[in-house]
């Protein structure tokens, strides 16, 4: 209780404590996958699309920012640590090699949704947020390509 007090006076911080909740489309960007968030954590968190990140040529940006100030108009971020998982049916897959806010999706991700944990590396804003993407679905000009090349006959799978 003091620690959140002494953040509350000291900076005027916003203090979420999230359980599962969704973003929906219309909500998001209009796409059609949602993003869903939980934990506990004292900053504002985000995983951001770039590109058309439904598909897999797009990339997903965990993003963590305090809004400080009588009107809470300022917004400062917050340097993460995001290890990135790969859920495939109701098993997860942690992408090793990725330890930055930013995770560039592959063809691996088609069909599965992609799970950031976010930890805080500021001892001032302490927490842990997780949201959930997808399913990634196959780019359309990709899928258009593939189904020309199958239909004429022009691919052979051996």
């Amino acid at each position: 209780k003091n620690f959140l007090k002494s953040l509350s006076n000291k900076k005027e911080a916003l203090i979420h404590k999230r359980s599962p909740s969704k973003t929906t489309a219309e909500e998001a960007k209009g796409e059609s996958s949602d993003v869903v968030y939980w934990g506990d954590y004292s900053f504002q968190f985000n995983l951001k699309r770039a590109g058309e990140s439904m598909y897999q040529t797009g990339a997903l940006i965990a993003e963590a920012s305090i809004q400080v100030g009588k009107e809470r108009k300022e917004s400062f971020p917050i340097p993460l640590k995001c290890n990135w998982m790969r859920k495939c049916a109701d098993r997860l897959y942690k992408i090793d090699e990725i330890t930055s806010n930013t995770y560039q999706l592959s063809a691996e991700d088609i069909g599965h949704k992609i799970r950031v944990t976010a930890t805080s590396k500021d001892e001032e804003y302490p927490g842990v947020a997780t949201a959930e993407f997808g399913p990634i679905k196959l780019d359309p000009s990709a899928r258009h390509h593939l189904e020309q090349l199958l239909s004429a006959g022009g691919t052979k799978f051996t």
